[in-house]
């Protein structure tokens, strides 16, 4: 997860590597599909990938198992791991005691869109919560000030959207839990309507509290918690919910882990490998105690450098032609002054490096739709390592890269 929206032209602060070494242009027309693997083609994607399940998939599947558990009687506790940021490929690879399925995320591949996908089965056209920096509401936007980061916005109407797997639960005769860990840094709307129906469990961080997270002078060092840690409080914080709740009946537990956090500063490395065997190693002591338990993400970060180059182009660009971008990480929404668009968009077409495609946005998300309200006309997404990010970061998200795209739904029985 990455709250600190963009910086670029026009937009609140955040990121913003090495420049592209070709030149290349695309045009703004490829087929209209929502789902990212066709709105984005990246060369790293292979055409041999097995089939993977949408992420919107994730709440019928944990609504059948509490459905089932509920109509046979055995009404076990289920336990759902939701780790920020893990790909595909590092879970299968280190989960050696799971099934492991693939999972292809939405676009944008950010933890906003993605987790509320999987939560209450909406695509972003539906949620609209369309990453992280956006327009609330379909109007001209002229300034910063029309966009909303979504991770500090508090005002109403989100999303429409309402029924979730907590929801579900609760109809099947399960209390639903959700233990906040990292989401207690994240004091917004997103947050409410993410966990609706859900009982809060406090008191648990991972990434987000000293001495992990950020140092407690508000600086930018990230300082990565001890593995060990990480997996001893995600066990006490089960045993927590459940200890308070789990005597009156089955329960849903569902916590929230930032492995985002350490991936971006120093990607999929030794610390991330040992971190899950120790939450394999807490899943399967609960499926010891008869307690089914599951792992899902929201999407997966690809190595990423900031381009000062490309960031320059656009703020050259931003003060010839006035537009205000939006978005996050590997894709920006680019809103443009009225009567410009013609102009930007042949002027970013003749200059942008063979790294950044931009397309319209209808390529994106299905025109008319809420989601695709809220996104301007025209898009630039990351083909490649070098675009616009915080250049503290060595990984990112947000296009349809591979790495960003496929995630894992493990199962510990």
């Amino acid at each position: 997860m990455d709250l600190r929206g963009v910086a670029t032209p026009g937009t609140p602060s955040r990121r913003t590597g090495h420049r592209p070494k070709y030149i290349q242009y695309e045009g703004l027309h490829p087929a209209r599909r929502e789902h990212a693997p066709n709105a984005a083609p990246s060369p790293r994607r292979s055409i041999s990938s097995p089939l993977a399940l949408p992420a919107t998939a994730f709440r019928g599947r944990v609504t059948e198992l509490v459905e089932r558990e509920a109509r046979t009687g055995s009404r076990r506790h289920v336990v759902v791991l939701a780790v920020d940021g893990l790909t595909y490929e590092t879970a299968a690879g280190t989960w050696t005691k799971a099934r492991t399925e693939r999972v292809e995320s939405v676009l944008p591949t950010t933890s906003s869109a993605g987790w509320l996908s999987s939560l209450t089965g909406a695509p972003v056209s539906a949620h609209a919560v369309p990453g992280v920096v956006f327009t609330p509401r379909p109007a001209p936007v002229r300034s910063a000030s029309d966009l909303i980061n979504v991770f500090d916005y508090r005002g109403p109407d989100l999303t429409t959207v309402r029924e979730n797997v907590f929801s579900d639960a609760r109809l099947h005769g399960y209390l639903p839990l959700a233990v906040l860990g990292d989401l207690e840094a994240y004091d917004c709307a997103w947050r409410d309507v993410l966990l609706r129906d859900a009982v809060p469990v406090t008191g648990h961080r991972f990434y987000t509290g000293s001495p992990a997270g950020f140092a407690m002078d508000g600086g930018d060092a990230y300082r990565a918690p001890s593995p060990a840690a990480v997996g001893s409080e995600v066990r006490t914080a089960i045993d927590a919910a459940l200890a308070r709740h789990g005597d009156s009946g089955p329960c849903l537990v569902w916590c929230y882990i930032e492995l985002d956090r350490h991936v971006h500063h120093h990607g999929y490395d030794a610390h991330v490998r040992e971190c899950l065997r120790g939450l394999e190693q807490v899943a399967l002591e609960l499926t010891a105690r008869d307690l089914l338990v599951l792992a899902h993400s929201d999407h997966g970060l690809t190595p990423t450098r900031h381009d000062p180059g490309l960031a320059e182009l656009l703020d050259t660009a931003s003060r010839r032609h006035g537009f205000v971008m939006g978005g996050a990480g590997r894709i920006r929404w680019i809103y443009p002054a009225p009567g410009s668009e013609d102009r930007l968009t042949a002027e970013l077409r003749r200059r942008l490096p063979a790294s950044v495609r931009l397309v319209d946005s209808d390529t994106l998300l299905p025109p008319g739709s809420p989601g695709r309200a809220r996104i301007g006309p025209i898009s630039l997404v990351a083909l490649a390592e070098d675009f616009v990010t915080d250049p503290a970061y060595t990984h990112d998200h947000g296009s349809a890269l591979d790495a960003e795209l496929y995630t894992p739904l493990s199962t510990w029985r």
